[in-house]
């Protein structure tokens, strides 16, 4: 399936360069996680409702391949997609 959303890109207005999603300006309201916060999703329920109420658009976090794959061979998404949707 093709995307027809424009991919995110800065665009250079005069002497400076703004980014733009969607096509308009994009104010990067950011904030960076702990780096073990990502390991709980429990504990990540009330980060993301905090970063919700502070306008936070845009987070860093970190996420150890072991995470991913807690066993060789074996790809656990699962955590990770609760962790990052705040479910």
């Amino acid at each position: 399936m093709i995307s027809t959303a424009k991919t995110p890109h800065l665009h250079k207005v005069g002497n400076t360069w703004e980014l733009l999603v969607d096509g308009k300006p994009y104010l990067i309201l950011g904030a960076e996680l702990h780096n073990s916060s990502m390991s709980s999703a429990h504990y990540m329920d009330t980060v993301w409702q905090n970063l919700t109420d502070m306008g936070i658009n845009t987070v860093l976090g970190s996420v150890t391949w072991e995470d991913i794959e807690p066993e060789e061979g074996r790809l656990a998404f699962t955590s990770w997609m609760r962790l990052s949707q705040g479910q």
